[in-house]
């Protein structure tokens, strides 16, 4: 039998009997389903029948059936006497049910995160379950893996020799991006951009986080209040005004919802990064060039001409209206022009560093000069001064002609003086010799 048709039951009897009625019952298992009386003249012993109508459902697979006929005697014995069938067993064909609960309409996804759902029906005989991807992938099995490539509509078919059953079911991708917006290319520093988050969220919060973060430090945050649960692509603009120590940051987004007493923590979105690029003029370092350089006469100086910028900078140095050097370093002498121009460029601005060359005379070689004269001149005094000391007070004058011997040592004589005069006495032998 097949749920949702109508079927008849055909209780069968014969009762020899002079009972002008017959209550004939229909019980299902021990409950009474229906009861009818029927009644009858002939006293006959022809076997006679009643049809029961019944429209069976799928609770009914496997229920027992009988029939119990009943004779209606009047004041005869009692109870009265009654004939009961045996037991009928029906088998209830239906279609399949799926299981709504376990596999909701809508299913989200967050990026990243694969989900797996279920598709589970009932159904008598069994059902066979798959799922149609697209209108050329077909996959069976109870359950499938979804991604945030997966199609946005799917169906879950059921299917036995009843009927067919499809769920339909949407992929809801809880997805955020951050962009620039409308602006394509570099920022540049000192103006005002926008960086956009968009996210789909299907859920039934009523507000969500949004956070913009610069690496891992927060920005910025704001609170979106949203009653109509729908899964629209929502976004948000956060303002920003970059620096040049933000070239090559990376921003990105955050999107969490705010369920009150639900999970916690609260299920949340994140983006992918957004490295920004950040062009500012060229800043010449004033350290390294000052304002005025002092060049001496016969001399050569080299002086340098830094600049940090992005893009990187172009260095010119310019002389006069039709002299331009196109280099970092410039060599200046005694006839190098007074005023230069240090002009650093790139497509966001030029900047330009005015040097003042100021001339100086150089008298160091006739300091060095009067130096070196002078030394020789007190070298000159020196020397004369010590070669008159040095004869008299050193060296001295001897005569030996009136020469001593010291009676202490014969080998010393005096002249007179206080310088002794070694001497040794030599022997007539050794004056001959």
């Amino acid at each position: 039998m097949r749920v949702g048709e109508e079927y008849e039951l055909q209780c069968d009897w014969t009762l020899h009997t002079v009972a002008k009625s017959v209550v004939v019952r229909l019980y299902r298992g021990e409950h009474l389903v229906n009861t009818t009386i029927i009644t009858d003249s002939s006293n006959s012993s022809d076997r006679k029948s009643y049809k029961f109508k019944i429209h069976p459902k799928k609770t009914d697979d496997g229920a027992q059936y009988c029939c119990e006929a009943q004779l209606e005697l009047g004041e005869g014995p009692q109870p009265p006497p009654k004939v009961t069938s045996e037991s009928l067993s029906i088998t209830v064909h239906y279609g399949p049910f799926i299981n709504e609960t376990k596999l909701p309409s809508i299913v989200s996804v967050f990026r990243g995160s694969p989900v797996v759902i279920v598709c589970e029906a009932e159904g008598n005989p069994e059902p066979t379950i798959s799922w149609s991807v697209n209108s050329t992938d077909i996959v069976y099995s109870e359950t499938l893996t979804i991604t945030d490539s997966t199609p946005e509509d799917l169906l879950c078919i059921a299917s036995n020799s009843v009927s067919t059953t499809i769920r339909y079911v949407k992929v809801s991708i809880q997805d955020i991006s951050i962009s620039t917006g409308k602006h394509t290319g570099p920022m540049i520093v000192g103006e005002e951009y926008e960086l956009q988050c968009d996210w789909t969220l299907h859920t039934v919060a009523k507000s969500v986080v949004v956070r913009l973060y610069r690496g891992q430090h927060l920005v910025n945050k704001t609170i979106i209040t949203d009653s109509s649960n729908s899964s629209d692509r929502k976004s948000y603009k956060f303002k920003i005004h970059p620096k040049k120590t933000d070239d090559g940051a990376q921003y990105w987004c955050e999107a969490q919802l705010e369920l009150g007493e639900g999970p916690q923590p609260p299920p949340k979105v994140t983006s992918e990064s957004l490295n920004i690029t950040v062009y500012f003029k060229p800043i010449i370092n004033e350290t390294k060039l000052l304002s005025k350089v002092p060049v001496f006469r016969g001399y050569e100086m080299v002086i340098v001409c830094e600049a940090e910028g992005n893009p990187k900078p172009t260095i010119s140095w310019n002389l006069s209206t039709t002299n331009i050097v196109l280099s970092e370093t410039l060599n200046i002498t005694e006839s190098t022009p007074k005023d230069l121009h240090c002009i650093a460029n790139n497509s966001v601005g030029i900047t330009t560093r005015r040097v003042k060359v100021v001339l100086k005379e150089d008298y160091l070689p006739l300091i060095a000069g009067l130096v070196a004269i002078t030394v020789a001149f007190i070298s000159v005094i020196f020397i004369f001064i010590y070669s008159i000391y040095y004869k008299t007070a050193k060296m001295g004058r001897y005569n030996l002609k009136d020469a001593k011997l010291s009676p202490q040592n014969g080998d010393i004589a005096q002249n007179g003086k206080d310088n002794s005069i070694p001497m040794k006495k030599l022997s007539q032998s050794n004056i001959l010799a």
